[in-house]
């Protein structure tokens, strides 16, 4: 008889679980989270490293001390993300030139775009990103050259605008999900993001 395995999840919009799901319950992989907020509450990688013990990078200018405290050992841990040499920092955790998920959700959205333009998208590679755009805020170029940037550098878009609740009870979108499709699989990705966000 198989085991259920039962995972807390923490994320805002099961970003966790479909990295969950998109990887196999895959352990010891890796996670690049910029912008990573509270240890815990809305994290999009603290399921990840509890119970399928992945490790990376997190950054978080305001929680810094708060992700050292809380979060697992083996991770590397950065305040300001414009002061990281990315290109150092994630071939520290990197596997033959690749991390598994970058999660990418800096405030306002415009440091968001700022820090992709960083990160050295030609010399490692991500299986699967998250990336915040907050277009129902009116971020739309935001959004326009998040896109353009990952599709110049041969990801593919799989969910675009997933939605997520906000105080006045409205679903309104503000983040894209990509895979690299050298790596992933396309259809998988798709069917599994469809299924957690009710997409046709």
């Amino acid at each position: 008889m198989k085991r259920e395995v039962v995972v807390t999840v923490y994320s805002q919009a099961k970003q966790d679980e479909w990295i969950l799901f998109l990887f196999g319950g895959k352990r010891d992989g890796t996670f690049a989270d910029i912008g990573a907020g509270h240890p815990e509450a809305i994290s999009n990688t603290v399921a990840l490293e509890r119970d399928f013990n992945w490790r990376g990078l997190l950054c978080d200018i305001e929680y810094e001390d708060a992700l050292r405290k809380s979060r697992q050992a083996g991770n590397d841990i950065y305040g300001d993300a414009f002061i990281v040499d990315w290109l150092d920092a994630l071939q520290r955790i990197a596997k033959d030139g690749r991390v598994d998920y970058l999660s990418l959700d800096l405030e306002p959205p415009g440091l968001t775009l700022l820090a992709l333009a960083l990160l050295p998208l030609d010399r490692v590679r991500f299986n699967a990103i998250t990336i915040e755009h907050d277009v129902y805020r009116g971020f739309d170029q935001v959004r326009l050259q998040q896109r353009l940037l990952l599709e110049r550098h041969g990801y593919q878009l799989i969910l675009g605008d997933v939605k997520v609740e906000t105080q006045d009870g409205k679903m309104q979108p503000f983040e894209d999900w990509w895979i690299d499709p050298q790596t992933m699989n396309v259809e998988t990705a798709k069917m599994h993001a469809q299924r957690l966000h009710y997409e046709k």
